[in-house]
């Protein structure tokens, strides 16, 4: 396959999606996940290139470091570096903070030693998991359907050290109807 015939099918692909004038691929699309890693590949070596600790999934990106004004420099650099030469615009959400509380990251609170769920993973479980359970009360669905919401609601939750929540949630006593 031709480098032309290439950029041509990824046109076709960006091109039909488009949330907003310019912007396409929906969030999820495998697409997006390999364009992703292609485009900002440079802006990878140029944050590896300092010698900080790096993780970066998709747009989420970490920068690890032991004195902050360093890290608060590399990130500087990156979000200059993606306007300048990649015509993207980043934003910083978190400021340079000790790792011993954790850095959220994609839908985790990831500390040394443990991969919490954040707040809204843990209330999209809940919703999930109580979504289910109402329909198979309300007769909706049968066993083999509760089955696989429910296993659908412990993925959300599966990467995480999450036993004990989930524990403490299926344990605790039904909220009396109002």
């Amino acid at each position: 396959v031709t480098g032309t015939r290439v950029l041509a099918l990824l046109d076709r692909i960006v091109a039909s999606h488009e949330a907003l004038p310019g912007r396409g691929l929906p969030i999820g699309s495998l697409c997006s996940q390999h364009l992703a890693n292609l485009y900002l590949s440079g802006l990878d070596r140029r944050l590896v290139e300092r010698r900080l600790g790096l993780v970066r999934y998709m747009d989420d990106v970490v920068i690890f470091g032991r004195d902050a004004a360093e890290v608060r420099s590399a990130a500087e650099d990156a979000i200059a570096f993606a306007r300048e030469r990649l015509g993207l615009v980043l934003s910083v959400v978190h400021e340079p903070a000790a790792t011993e509380r954790g850095v959220p990251l994609c839908g985790f609170r990831v500390q040394e030693g443990r991969l919490s769920l954040s707040l809204r993973r843990r209330r999209r479980y809940l919703a999930a998991r109580r979504r289910a359970g109402a329909a198979y009360g309300a007769g909706i669905i049968a066993g083999g359907a509760l089955q696989r919401a429910m296993t659908s609601a412990l993925a959300i939750t599966a990467h995480a050290d999450a036993t004990a929540f989930r524990r403490r949630d299926l344990f605790r006593r039904p909220e009396p109807d109002a």
